[in-house]
């Protein structure tokens, strides 16, 4: 009998609607796994960003890293300060580009504002070795020509989407910031929104600064939504590479056996080449969430009451597996105890001997990509068609009326 891809297992599944106990039940739920709006299932996104060149900026973004937030920091390159710009990036904080001088673009020509972009961005990247990514205009003054000329050198803008209702909010100077800031965050929970928030410096720096103890109110504001609000606080590019992300890319959802599939579709690897990740976050209702484990590696899990959202690097993986689990525990067994498994390294087969009743087996390259769609033999697996390499046999085992699970690496020549 030809053992495919994984075996159905027997066992029915449980779930908060009743027993699934056929394929057909599985792929009518499918239709709760969706992309989230937001990074880890977050409710709203948060962006802050600081102009300019000033002193402070780093006093601020020692603040930020206290409360384990990132900013963006939009810098003219006519007059950076380095030392200071090299310790943000340190922190893990964004710089961008506020144009090579301050000065408003929708007074000058095309020439001159290529010029004033185009060497904002080349200063950053060179001082700094930075691929400068985010830009915002001085004053936020935009135009059309302005704006094509700014994404022929950057990705990503601050204040400006292609897809969504962002809304700004700047931080000024005045005794109704924290009440407007509020109405800005509460805005942005309730309807799902990127919210931007923009300033310059602090305690008396640079334009209609603010004190710092009114940002670390605010900041205290903001972590409390983190934890009772779910919001994701971010830099620039994070947010707006998740925001085309999200509507870009299609999923593509299959049932195989007892397998899910999911396929990131439309996934642009050279736009978004530049970025260390490109990380999309999927949510499972807990209408079955809870028997499904990731078969891919490297996927972050974050568990909510009525959900289950995982996380996918896209630079890495645009397709996915999941496994439908049975109601029965299994455990992890360490290779001595089912040392049957040879040889390491091998050219064609493996021989495999193994203590009880095998349930699930498939091969993966070391990626967590499936290889084998069919095995004909548990005891002689025909590995001929692989390339070189390393790659590892996933096997769920019943002994005993419990289900190991055992991974083993292996090489092939």
């Amino acid at each position: 009998m030809v053992l495919g891809l994984f075996i159905q297992l027997s066992c029915n599944f449980i779930c908060g609607h009743g027993v699934i106990n056929n394929k057909k039940t599985i792929i009518n739920n499918i239709e709760y796994v969706n992309i989230c709006k937001w990074k880890f299932g977050a409710k709203a996104c948060v962006v802050f960003s600081f102009d300019d060149n000033c002193k402070k900026h780093l006093e601020i973004a020692r603040l930020f890293d206290k409360y384990n937030f990132k900013a963006t920091f939009f810098v003219n390159s006519s007059n950076m300060l380095k030392d200071s710009l090299v310790e943000i990036l340190k922190l893990g904080h964004e710089i961008g580009s506020h144009c090579y001088s301050h000065i408003s673009l929708t007074e000058l020509d095309s020439v001159e504002v290529d010029y004033q972009i185009r060497m904002g961005k080349t200063l950053i990247d060179s001082l700094l070795n930075v691929d400068c990514l985010s830009f915002a205009e001085p004053f936020h003054h935009r135009s059309s020509l302005t704006k094509k000329i700014a994404f022929n050198y950057h990705l990503f803008f601050r204040d400006y989407s292609k897809y969504s209702d962002l809304k700004h909010y700047v931080l000024e100077s005045n005794t109704e910031l924290e009440n407007n800031y509020r109405s800005a965050l509460d805005d942005a929970i309730t309807y799902g929104r990127l919210l931007q928030i923009s300033g310059h410096s602090i305690d008396g720096e640079g334009y209609k600064s603010i004190k710092k103890e009114l940002l670390r109110s605010i900041l205290d504001t903001i972590d409390f939504n983190v934890k009772e609000n779910n919001i994701w606080i971010t830099t620039n590019k994070e947010a707006i590479q998740y925001e085309n992300l999200f509507k870009e890319i299609v999923l593509d959802k299959n049932i195989k056996g007892d397998t899910l599939i999911l396929n990131f579709k439309n996934y642009n690897a050279c736009k978004y080449d530049k970025m260390p990740t490109s990380q999309i976050s999927v949510e499972f209702s807990n209408v079955f969430t809870k028997k499904i484990v990731p078969l891919t590696d490297s996927i972050s899990r974050v568990i909510f009451k009525d959900k289950t959202v995982y996380t996918i690097d896209l630079k890495r993986d645009t397709c996915v597996y999941f496994k439908f689990e049975s109601n029965t525990d299994y455990n992890d067994v360490v290779l001595s105890d089912y040392d049957c498994i040879y040889p390491n390294p091998a050219r064609d087969y493996l021989n495999l001997r193994l203590k009880g009743e095998v349930v699930t087996l498939a091969i993966y390259d070391i990626n967590g990509v499936i290889q084998n769609t069919e095995i004909e033999n548990l005891s002689r697996i025909n590995i001929a068609d692989l390339k070189k390499g390393e790659y590892f046999l996933r096997i769920f085992i019943k002994d005993h009326n419990v289900i190991n699970k055992l991974n083993y690496l292996f090489l092939k020549n």
